[in-house]
């Protein structure tokens, strides 16, 4: 909800009458009576995505009695970025061989934000492609996502067999090796 009041000066009627018109983005998204109270409200959600403008424009129902005004406030996403860790760096080929953490850090823009930041990931399964996406909210409606993709994890080690030589022998002339490696994932 997108709400604004009007406020009087000690000389003015006791209850403002008239509409609030509120944009957002310049966008119109709706016009409600001000209240008894003072306070006009419409329901709408602003877009994450930027910075958007959100304006309210009073128009009092009898002119004299108030002035018309606007005003406005900047909505901007929060922020969150990514990062990744591991005990041993991820190999030219894009595998991790150790578990992967991924932790968070997250600043408010203009308005607090609505939670805490996301607690750190761990990833531990060994699998191609995994993914970890977060999202943080700032309490006036504004999102930030990250998103890490792809994170391959092999724990597995490879084995490697040789053929064609047998272990504590002398060969005068080199002979034939044969070699047969295996990795599960990598």
């Amino acid at each position: 909800n997108i709400s604004a009041s009007v406020t009087s000066t000690p000389s003015a009627p006791p209850a403002a009458t008239g509409n609030e018109s509120f944009t957002v983005g310049g966008a119109s998204v709706g016009t409600n009576p001000v209240s008894n109270a003072g306070v006009a409200t419409v329901t709408t959600s602003v877009p994450p995505g930027g910075a958007r403008t959100v304006a309210a424009t009073y128009t009092p129902a009898v002119i004299g009695d108030y002035t018309g005004s606007t005003g406005a406030v900047i909505r901007k996403d929060p922020t969150i970025s990514a990062h990744v860790s591991s005990a041993h760096p991820k190999t030219k080929f894009g595998w991790y061989r150790s578990k992967v953490t991924v932790s968070f850090t997250c600043a408010a823009t203009s308005a607090p934000l609505a939670g805490s930041c996301p607690a750190p990931v761990t990833l531990s399964t060994k699998g191609a492609g995994q993914s970890v996406t977060r999202t943080v909210s700032g309490t006036d409606g504004g999102a930030a996502t990250a998103v890490v993709k792809p994170i391959n994890i092999d724990l597995a080690k490879p084995t490697v067999k040789l053929s064609g030589v047998k272990s504590g022998h002398t060969y005068a002339k080199a002979p034939t090796i044969k070699v047969k490696a295996k990795d599960g994932l990598a």
